[in-house]
């Protein structure tokens, strides 16, 4: 369980954000959509990923589908190229972390349950704060609307 918890709070912690700070949407839409993308694709990508015992083959070629197919998605919906390269830079990162944390709990002998539940804290924490900003402006702008009508 705590194999696939800990990649998915961590890419929401790295992948979310890299995507919607760099969004010229800021929305909730836009929001919910990468957080569910996220969430869609980190799971299945990992399950597979388990199921063939760690293999480094899979590593490599899912990351590499995921990357084009969270770049493509992104792109098509958002309507905006530049999710091809957000997604190079945020599953890079998030791979790139993964692998530290990884060394770090084997070399150490670490408990896993201690970096999800750092990863879900803050993971936890920044959605909450984005999402409360985003329905805060919501409000804001449907108070505009109003006023010039």
């Amino acid at each position: 369980m705590f194999e696939l918890l800990l990649p998915l709070f961590e890419v929401l912690l790295i992948e979310t954000p890299i995507y919607f700070e760099f969004s010229k949407k800021k929305n909730l839409f836009t929001f919910s959509l990468l957080i569910l993308l996220n969430i869609i694709s980190n799971l299945t990508f990992n399950l597979i990923y388990i199921n063939n015992h760690y293999s480094l083959i899979i590593l490599i070629v899912g990351e590499i589908i995921v990357f084009l197919l969270e770049g493509i998605l992104l792109s098509l919906i958002l309507k905006s190229k530049r999710f091809i390269v957000l997604s190079l830079i945020a599953n890079g990162l998030s791979l790139g972390m993964g692998l530290l944390i990884n060394y770090f709990i084997e070399t150490y002998n670490l408990y896993l349950g201690n970096f999800v539940l750092a990863f879900a804290i803050l993971a936890l924490v920044y959605i909450t704060i984005r999402y409360a900003l985003l329905l805060i402006k919501l409000k804001v702008d449907k108070g505009k609307i109003r006023e010039n009508n």
